[in-house]
């Protein structure tokens, strides 16, 4: 419904102890029978009452918000994507390109959120209140190297910045390719967010050994000071070739990294690519 209507003192009393045991302000059928202590079919109608008076939004299926006291019309705007995305994906963590705006290691700003998530769902591109987001299927155990934040009085994880950095390093696609890869660890290194022990430790933990080449061929291109890390990175490679970038086939090899190296790299010089 477009306009906000009144409801009966006993609806607003349960509406307002549901709204005070959920301090995301993000309502589901499964709280609401839980703190009212009520069937699902009652949960059910009384969320549709709510929703038809106007006093809640529904921001999906099985999801809803609080329509605040001060507006004319019951169509709102999500106060907190990420919010949201706890309560849809979780166990999750908020990763990729929204993990790297979040840390200021980029000046764009991205309009669709990354989760990863360790649920399986049928598609991973989700449209909610015309907001996007895109998911990432990861096992729990994988699940290391976040940060807590609050944000409206709710936990929500990210991944830390060395973190990120070895997510895109294990998956490029996550920001589009590695040329973007690249771009977000030079501000990486920049930042007061650099440690490069973290890397190694983060990257051990993914058990993909394909991150140590890019990062150890990257680093030796950007920054070959950082010898002990290069050669800890050497030495923890496969004898194997992989992909420098996995969206764009390599034409040509390295020995010592065992990488393929797509044509756009290889023209380019080192200083040309990477300042």
């Amino acid at each position: 419904m477009g306009s906000i209507a009144g409801i009966g003192k006993k609806s607003r009393i349960r509406l307002g102890k549901v709204l005070m045991q959920c301090p995301s302000n993000l309502i589901t059928p499964e709280k609401v029978i839980e703190i009212l202590n009520i069937s699902q079919i009652q949960a059910k109608r009384l969320l549709q009452y709510w929703v038809k008076n106007g006093w809640l939004h529904r921001v999906r299926r099985g999801l809803y918000q609080p329509v605040p006291l001060e507006a004319s019309t019951s169509k709102i705007a999500i106060e907190d994507l990420w919010v949201v995305a706890q309560e849809l994906f979780s166990p999750c963590y908020i990763g990729g390109w929204s993990a790297i705006e979040f840390w200021n290691l980029t000046e764009q700003i991205f309009q669709t959120v990354l989760v990863v998530t360790s649920r399986r769902f049928s598609r991973k591109n989700f449209e909610v209140s015309k907001n996007r987001y895109i998911l990432k299927k990861k096992s729990e155990e994988h699940f290391f190297g976040l940060k807590n934040i609050w944000r409206n009085k709710v936990r929500v994880r990210v991944s830390d910045p060395s973190r990120t950095i070895i997510d895109l390093l294990n998956d490029p696609s996550l920001v589009g390719g590695m040329r973007q890869v690249i771009d977000f660890f030079k501000e990486y290194l920049k930042s007061d967010h650099k440690s490069l022990g973290k890397l190694l430790e983060y990257g051990d933990k993914m058990k993909n050994r394909t991150i140590f080449k890019r990062l150890g061929f990257i680093l030796e291109a950007i920054q070959p000071q950082e010898k002990d890390i290069i050669q800890e990175c050497e030495r923890r490679i496969s004898k194997g070739k992989s992909q420098f970038d996995p969206q764009l086939k390599g034409s040509k090899s390295t020995t010592k990294w065992r990488l393929f190296i797509p044509l756009a790299f290889c023209k380019l010089d080192t200083e040309t690519l990477y300042d």
